[in-house]
């Protein structure tokens, strides 16, 4: 339940910017209430299955990286966000939509909630870390204040926050952790070296 309400937080958010003026706004609603009936049957099915149930097709990760990007702008509106994302030429990838959303999502949100302005996502194909190849590696920078190193296990631990003074619980980072596992990858936190925040690296199978 708890992964549930943070999952249906997002398009929330954007769905109560856009009852100010609804009618210059339809069509972002409808996309917000199409992505929250996506998570829900997602998460039923995440329940039900234990996580062997997938739905997996081909996505254009560019598409759907900008898409979450556009979304999480207009949540963020106020700090007026500054995406920079690179990927590769026709990436392909054939991954369950829900876990990548949950876990990029999840990622990109964490980005946007302790950024300044900048926010750098970028994608490399056929990586290998710790003698072990991967299919892709997205790593996602941040100009803000960073987190002190031994801080990092304790905010993917579950409702554990490294500033008790930021909205939100932490559960996102911990259903990301969580479902990267489950599915064999590696999640790794660190300072971005290039944007001075935090610098969150997704590997995935």
């Amino acid at each position: 339940m708890a992964d549930l309400a943070h999952s249906l937080k997002t398009p929330l958010a954007i769905l109560h910017g856009c009852t100010e003026s609804f009618s210059d706004n339809k069509k972002t609603v409808h996309e917000q209430i199409a992505i929250m009936n996506k998570i829900v049957e997602y998460q039923l099915q995440r329940a039900a299955a234990k996580g062997d149930h997938k739905t997996i097709k081909g996505l254009d990760l560019s598409t759907f990286l900008n898409k979450i990007s556009a979304s999480l702008n207009k949540v963020y509106i106020d700090k007026a966000i500054h995406f920079d994302i690179s990927v590769p030429e026709q990436c392909q990838i054939y991954f369950d939509e829900g876990d990548l959303y949950e876990i990029v999502g999840n990622l990109i949100d964490n980005a946007c909630k302790w950024c300044r302005r900048r926010v750098k996502i970028s994608v490399t194909q056929n990586p290998r870390k710790d003698r072990r190849n991967y299919a892709l590696l997205i790593q996602i920078d941040d100009d803000g204040p960073s987190i002190p190193g031994g801080k990092l296990n304790e905010i993917l631990k579950r409702g554990v926050r490294a500033d008790e003074n930021t909205h939100g619980h932490g559960i996102g980072m911990t259903v990301a952790y969580d479902l990267v596992g489950m599915l064999g990858g590696k999640l790794e936190g660190n300072k971005s070296s290039e944007l001075g925040g935090l610098s969150w690296r997704v590997y995935l199978p």
